[in-house]
Parts: structure tokens; C-alpha cells; sequence
């Protein structure tokens, strides 16, 4: 509104009190016994002099608020604009690849960084359905995504592929935000972060430790047979002092089989170069097969096992992958038990899915690290200190060796009262 305007406004309020004022005081001198005004003329112009001033301060009072309100809504307009022209640029030229979509998932707009992430030109987005050009591992996965964003759910830091017109391999960090634009539409913001470098650099790690697991086993293997020879051939004539240093040797040796073992069995994970052979597994000669390598461990310690599962049961599962993962939740509870204590193994077998526990009275796990269990070279505190020896692989390859497997593995543990771990596969 200009100047002009809001002083015609104030004029025209101003008018209208001074013809109320008026009116009022003419009904008063006509209508009610006024004659005292009559004879005091006076008066009369005291009153008139007063509705003038009335209606003077009425208008100014209201030409300031007018031109004020003016003034403010002027200041809001621009800074609205501001605000607006703003965040356009931010958006178009940040480095950060982000897509606005609407509440169907098609693609509103992209800014150049998402453009160039793409290897397109302005426009290409244009109609297009956002998860269709998204790939992610899990064939679900994007679906759920997509399924969370209808609902309003934030998503952060999935990991996914995008689909390039010249189909060149891009890995994504992707995050999902819904909000309600000005005409209150459902709208997602999508950002993009670039992490194919940083997945190259992981792929090269993983097959360097495949390749150097492979080359190292074959002469661990030679060193492990020669010892066992020496052992079998000095029964007699090695002193105890020299019988020692070879017992060295073996448990040394030992201990770099059974790391170079957990490389191996990482790297092949991460590469997914295990394709899970789905077979009938007997239950009970396959767990006798993984106690057996820690029964004597276990009777030297005092250490009770237990076996909970019915005697001709079966499980639908990759004996490779299971075994791994069994394998290395038995080997750590016999580990972290205290001597005299109880590992128990059980199986049970619903409708959809299989059920392995392991349980143990060993020392536990901090509540404060239990979060980082399953994480790569990761080892609790109290385990350190017990049991200076470990990789922390071990949990590691239990988690996904069981999510190769479709499962899902869990565990509920009280430090110094001991731990349990389930494993839940589908039939």
C-alpha cells in the first residue's frame, strides 16, 4: 500500500468519527433538554473545537498505524522474497545432489549437482519415478523406502546404486525427508551423497586380505604338519625345555590359522562370493562336528555342555554358512565362561522359522558396549582382559553369515552373569 492510500484510509476513518461525534451531538441539542447550550454559545464551539481535535488525533493515530502496518508488510514481503531467492540458490548450487519429489515419489526438480551425479542434462528428471532409478542390494529394500516415505518416515544414510543413462556404477548415500509444501502437498526432499570411491577403496581392502589369507594358508598349513611331526618324532628324544618351545610353536601357529580363517571368511562375505546351497542339515552329527572341536577345552575347564534339541531334527540351511556362524558363538562361549561353568545349545522349529541359542554363564557384556557387538575388530573390555587373545571378527562373521543366510541374529547379556545369542533362520 503507498503513502497515498494509507492516508486516504486515515482520512475517511477520521471522517467517519467526526461524523459520529457530530451526530451524537446534535441528537443531544435537539432531542434531551440542551438549553443551556442556547444561551452559551461559548459552549457550543467548546464542543465543536473539541469533535475537530477528536477527529484530528483519530487521524493521525490511525495514518501511523496504517503507515506502519505498511511499512512492516513491506519489510515481510521483501524478506519473503530474500528468503526464497535464497534457498533457490542454495539449492540449485550446492554440492550436495538433492531432489524435490511429490507425494507420488515422481521427481519435481534437481539441482546441478544432481544433475552431473547422474551424467544428465536440465530436464531429464522431469516426470520421472525416483526409485526406479535407485538399485539397492536387497531387492526389497527400495521398496521399504518408498513404503516409509507415503507414511512420512524419515529415511537416513541407506545405502543404494543409481541408474545412469551411460551405465556407469555409482554408490549413493541416500536420505529422505517428507515435508508440506505452501499449497500443504506431501513432498520428500532426497539427497545423494557420493560414496562410490569409498566403496571401491573398501572392494580393493577386501580382495587384498582375500588374496593374502589364500597366499598365507598354505604355508601355515606346512608349518602346522611339521610341528605335529616334530612332536610324534621327539616324544623321546627332546628334552622338556625343547618340548615346551615346540608346544610355543603350535599354539602360535594355531592362532594364526584361526585368524587367517576369520580374514578369509570376511573377505569372502563382503564379497559376496558365497552363494548359500540351501540343504536338509541332520541337526545332531552336524553340532557334535563343532563340539567336538571344543570338548576338551570345555572338560579341562570344568566347563558343562548342554544339548537342548530333538535328536532327529533337521535344518533347511547352508552348512558352510551355519557352521561359521555356530561355530564361533559355541567357540566363544566355552571362551568366556568361567570354569565350572554351563554352555547350553538348543534348537527349536516353529511353522516359518528355525531357532539356535547359545547361552552361556560367562563374564557378560558391558551394557555400555553392547551396542558395537556385531561391529568389525571390536572387542569388549572385560573380554579383552580375560582373554587377551582375539581377533574380534567373530561376531562379525556371525552376523553376516546369518544375513546372507536371510536371518537375523540377537543377544540379551548381563556382564559377570553370562550371555545369550539366538538365531533366528527361515525354513
Amino acid at each position: 500500500m503507498s503513502r497515498s492510500s494509507a492516508n486516504i484510509k486515515a482520512f475517511l476513518y477520521a471522517l467517519q468519527v467526526c461524523v459520529v461525534l457530530t451526530a451524537a451531538f446534535l441528537y443531544l441539542w435537539f432531542r434531551l433538554d440542551a438549553s443551556f447550550l442556547h444561551s452559551e454559545p461559548f459552549l457550543m464551539a467548546l464542543v465543536f473545537i473539541s469533535i475537530a481535535l477528536l477527529t484530528v488525533i483519530v487521524f493521525q493515530s490511525i495514518r501511523i498505524s496504517v503507515t506502519a502496518s505498511t511499512m512492516a508488510q513491506g519489510m515481510a514481503e521483501s524478506m519473503l522474497i530474500y528468503s526464497r531467492e535464497l534457498f533457490s540458490e542454495l539449492y540449485r548450487g550446492s554440492p550436495v545432489p538433492y531432489l524435490v519429489i511429490d507425494g507420488n515419489g515422481t521427481v519435481d526438480s534437481a539441482n546441478l549437482a544432481a544433475l552431473r551425479l547422474f551424467g544428465v542434462q536440465d530436464g531429464w528428471f522431469q516426470g520421472k519415478y525416483i526409485f526406479d532409478l535407485l538399485v539397492s542390494p536387497d531387492e526389497e529394500h527400495m521398496s521399504l523406502i518408498s513404503e516409509y516415505f507415503k507414511k512420512r518416515v524419515s529415511v537416513n544414510d541407506e545405502e543404494a546404486q543409481i541408474v545412469r543413462p551411460d551405465g556407469k556404477e555409482r554408490w549413493v548415500l541416500l536420505s529422505l525427508f517428507s515435508f508440506t509444501d505452501a499449497n500443504r502437498a506431501h513432498k520428500g526432499l532426497l539427497t545423494l551423497v557420493d560414496v562410490t570411491k569409498q566403496k571401491e577403496v573398501d572392494k580393493a581392502k577386501t580382495e587384498f586380505v582375500s588374496l593374502a589369507s589364500h597366499q598365507l594358508r598354505t604355508p601355515i598349513s606346512a608349518m602346522k604338519w611339521n610341528i605335529e611331526l616334530l612332536e610324534t618324532a621327539g616324544q623321546s628324544t627332546f628334552s622338556p625345555t625343547e618340548r615346551e618351545y615346540i608346544e610355543k610353536i603350535g599354539r602360535g601357529v594355531v592362532r594364526m590359522e584361526a585368524l587367517v580363517s576369520d580374514f578369509l571368511s570376511v573377505s569372502k562375505l563382503e564379497l559376496g562370493t558365497f552363494v548359500p546351497q540351501i540343504v536338509s542339515i541332520p541337526f545332531t552329527p552336524f553340532m557334535e562336528a563343532i563340539l567336538e572341536s571344543h570338548e576338551k577345552q570345555a572338560e579341562k575347564r570344568g566347563i558343562t555342555i548342554e544339548r537342548i534339541w530333538n535328536e532327529h531334527e533337521s535344518i533347511q540351511s547352508d552348512a558352510h554358512l551355519l557352521e561359521m556362524a555356530v561355530n564361533n558363538l559355541v567357540s566363544n562361549a566355552v571362551k568366556y565362561t568361567i570354569n565350572g561353568g554351563i554352555v547350553r545349545i538348543s534348537l527349536e522349529s516353529h511353522d516359518r522359522h528355525h531357532v539356535i541359542s547359545v547361552s552361556d554363564t560367562g563374564i557378560g557384556i558391558p551394557e555400555s558396549e553392547q551396542d558395537q557387538i556385531f561391529t568389525k575388530i571390536f572387542r569388549a573390555s572385560n573380554a579383552k582382559t580375560e582373554v587377551p587373545d582375539g581377533t574380534g571378527l567373530g561376531l562379525y562373521i556371525v552376523r553376516e553369515a546369518i544375513r546372507v543366510l536371510g536371518g537375523d541374529v540377537t543377544f540379551v547379556s548381563k556382564q559377570n552373569e553370562g550371555t545369550t545369542f539366538t538365531i533366528v533362520l527361515p525354513l
